[in-house]
């Protein structure tokens, strides 16, 4: 299982545009086997940032959704709505319940 976060603020005046753009996104991401998951979380008491959660079979699931069209489609029309870059990294379990 690998496991990717983006964290990063949306500029006030794209916040609905980024909301909108989501939900084509999200259909493409549903048609992916390998996500096991994959949600977007905004702040409660800061709305204009952003947490991007998501959980693929293997790095091999992971490299085909980069490669997909709607991450493109993201990447070309959503990115202009970010303040700034945004932070992402992998993550290991280490604990669990």
């Amino acid at each position: 299982m690998l496991v990717f976060y983006g964290f990063g603020r949306v500029k006030k005046e794209k916040i609905q545009d980024f909301e909108k753009g989501l939900i084509p996104f999200l259909k493409g991401v549903s048609t992916e086997d390998g996500i096991l998951d994959f949600k977007v979380f905004r702040q409660n008491d800061e709305p204009t940032r952003y947490l991007f959660y998501e959980t693929y079979r293997n790095q091999e699931a992971f490299d085909i959704h980069r490669k997909t069209e709607h991450v493109d489609e993201f990447y070309e029309v959503m990115m202009d709505s970010f303040a700034e870059d945004p932070i992402k990294g992998f993550w290991e379990e280490v604990a669990s319940k």
